[in-house]
């Protein structure tokens, strides 16, 4: 996968296919972060979710493990779209940082709220 700072094929498909905001994919020539658009990643991941939740009731209502099959195939298929298709897009180390700090208050304040419930509950 082509680098969007240096423009050269230094991005591994797997690293593209893990990469995010908070933990992006470096380049092997440059060093320097990129990640797939924000945009695109939460659009992929409410698609494959309704899809997988969609796929579950059916195998539920149905009695049927080939609906779950099915979802695991089109998550496999779009992912592979993306990393063929879907260009990186430069990120730089502060955009890292604040990225993971977001991403540390949101899994606090997750784990905050779980402990509550549980303290509460009964």
């Amino acid at each position: 996968m082509d680098c969007p700072h240096c423009n050269e094929s230094g991005v591994s498909a797997w690293s593209k296919f893990m990469a995010g905001t908070a933990v992006p994919a470096k380049c092997k020539l440059c060093g320097m972060p990129s990640s797939v658009s924000g945009g695109i990643l939460g659009t992929m991941g409410a698609v494959i979710h309704f899809i997988f939740i969609g796929s579950a009731i059916a195998s539920f209502y149905y009695w049927n493990w080939w609906p779950l099959l099915f979802s695991f195939v089109v998550y496999v298929l779009l992912e592979l779209c993306m990393i063929k298709w879907v260009p990186l897009k430069a990120l730089s180390e502060e955009q890292v940082v604040s990225s993971r700090k977001s991403f540390y208050i949101f899994i606090a304040v997750f784990v905050l709220v779980v402990i509550f419930v549980g303290l509460t509950d009964g």
